[in-house]
């Protein structure tokens, strides 16, 4: 037995979900009560977004063997995601008691709850960090954490400096982004999707009204926007779907080898509708029935111009918020893949002014209507703001969507705590708390916030 739950932990750390979820399987029809194969078995199903199985599979291991610390912390991840923070807190701190040293408990436990300055576990934080010993994988999640407990507590000087340890500690873990490479994959998508080829494939796609993607940077209000439409009976989220970007980078295999997105001068009709239609079959799997259907990943940013060939009759929600909080709240997460840009404020900078070069590009060439959701806008008055987003999608209003707070719809994005408060307005000039660390951001970022604020 020993030796199938090893080979299955290999498989699973190697991502070979399927073949590992039949060797716990296998495991668990000989002793329906192992609680490692539970255990195991339920994080691929958090990973797959199964997140009521994934409950249940570990809350069964836990109750197997409730000393074990990692299933309290990854039982409290699923609740969080859940939107059941008060139940997630309790284990994130069950799970602190059995293993003090707990750098990641620290981590995710942050991210679900507001601390206030005489919650104890900040000062047992401050003294895992200061007793040493610690991996540098560790030493990451634990600045991360205390950054944003102080930034909770109002002790800026404190939180940047832990923020900005945690950030140096990711960048040497997982590298930083190319500034340079970041500016020319943007140039070389304006060029390949011009007003001229998107003109000449004009209505060769689906002419599907359900897709709704929400699109921008992170930090930027896209999880309430996409609160805000599930919460809406005709309309269901997804979340962040890799499909599209999936889709781009398999198109160089249908036409003739040449890389994305220069291929996109070959594409034609039969490409376009197969793969329009395949994503079709995903989007509205789990929500048949629903009237739209909301995709988040904020990186199809990059793929707009595939997104309105593949479905000329989407809907593009464009969240924007000051840029300067923006890039703050993108330096406080410790993301971990996709936005290694986040990790130095320079590099963050560049890259807002390329995606905001390649933004205005869609807007001159697109034949699709983008609405712009300002962040600030919804916070200051929400029903209006509210009101337009969902009109703008199609739907009849509805009064539930003025309290996306109380939806029930899972959050699996650094939000997760933002989200399931009402809308508040404190987030906003975030960026002034730390106005003395942004010299070297505020420079680059100048003519975007000169242009967001006129």
């Amino acid at each position: 037995m020993g030796n199938r739950l090893s080979e299955a932990i290999t498989f699973h750390k190697a991502g070979r979900y399927d073949e590992a979820e039949a060797l716990y399987d296998a495991l668990l029809s000989e002793n329906p009560s192992d609680p490692n194969a539970l255990h195991l078995k339920g994080l691929i199903c958090l990973i797959r977004k199964d997140l009521m199985v994934a409950k249940d599979l570990v809350g069964r291991a836990l109750a197997i063997k409730e000393d074990a610390p990692s299933f309290h912390h990854n039982y409290a991840n699923i609740l969080a995601q859940l939107g059941q923070l008060e139940e997630a807190k309790a284990h994130y701190l069950r799970a602190l008691e059995l293993e003090p040293r707990y750098a990641e408990a620290y981590f995710n436990l942050s991210g679900t709850v507001k601390f206030t300055p005489d919650d104890p576990t900040i000062a047992n934080a401050e003294a895992l960090l200061e007793g040493g010993g610690l991996e540098k994988r560790d030493l990451c999640f634990l600045h991360f954490a205390l950054g944003k407990m102080r930034d909770d507590v109002g002790d800026y000087f404190a939180a940047f400096h832990h923020i900005h340890k945690g950030n140096r500690l990711r960048a040497e873990l997982d590298g930083v982004s190319d500034p340079l490479g970041d500016r020319m994959f943007h140039d070389r998508v304006t060029m390949a999707f011009s007003a001229e080829r998107i003109a000449a494939l004009k209505g060769m796609g689906d002419p599907s009204e359900v897709p709704v993607f929400v699109v921008g940077m992170p930090r930027s209000g896209s999880s309430l926007v996409e609160q805000v439409l599930a919460c809406h009976p005709e309309a269901h989220g997804m979340g962040e779907l890799p499909d599209i970007n999936a889709i781009a980078h398999t198109l160089p295999k249908y036409l003739g080898g040449t890389v994305y997105p220069a291929c996109a001068s070959k594409l034609h009709g039969d490409i376009l509708k197969g793969f329009s239609q395949e994503y079709l079959k995903r989007l509205t799997k789990d929500a048949p029935q629903a009237k739209r259907i909301v995709d988040k990943n904020l990186l199809n940013y990059r793929h707009l111009g595939l997104i309105a060939l593949m479905f000329p009759n989407a809907k593009i929600i464009h969240t924007r918020r000051h840029p300067l909080d923006t890039c703050v709240s993108s330096y406080f997460q410790n993301f971990t893949s996709s936005h290694e840009y986040s990790r130095d404020l320079a590099h963050l900078g560049l890259y807002y002014r390329g995606y905001d070069a390649l933004m205005h590009h869609w807007k001159q060439v697109l034949p699709l209507n983008i609405l712009e959701f300002r962040y600030e806008d919804a916070v200051r008055e929400p029903e209006p703001a509210l009101r337009r987003l969902v009109e703008f999608c199609g739907l009849e209003w509805s009064d539930d969507c003025l309290s996306p707070e109380k939806s029930t719809h899972p959050v699996l994005t650094a939000s997760r705590w933002q989200v399931r408060q009402p809308l508040y307005t404190t987030s906003t000039d975030r960026w002034k708390r730390y106005e003395p660390y942004l010299g070297l951001l505020r420079d680059i970022l100048e003519p975007v916030v000169a242009e967001y604020e006129g």
